[in-house]
């Protein structure tokens, strides 16, 4: 899947605009050979998590403040 956009910055910008699982399958796709493979079901329970915490549920794209921390703590990754 290509991204519309005139530099990095513009393709990231279009890139947060997909859902949680277009956004896996983005960079399950663009990192499958160094990594995706082997972390491929954590990245989909990433997704479950991001989609379960946000408001917006499977339809959201990007979690507030509140939401990240309660992500990192979900993943287990918080640090205070």
């Amino acid at each position: 899947m290509s991204l519309e956009g005139a530099d990095d910055s513009a393709k990231l910008h279009e890139l947060c605009k997909l859902v949680y699982k277009e956004q896996a399958v983005w960079f399950l796709n663009a990192f499958w050979n160094d990594f995706g493979e082997k972390e491929a079901e954590t990245i989909w329970k990433f997704v479950e998590s991001a989609a379960t915490i946000d408001n917006a549920k499977a339809e959201g794209n990007a979690l507030d403040e509140m939401e990240a921390h309660r992500f990192l703590e979900k993943a287990d990754e918080a640090h205070t």
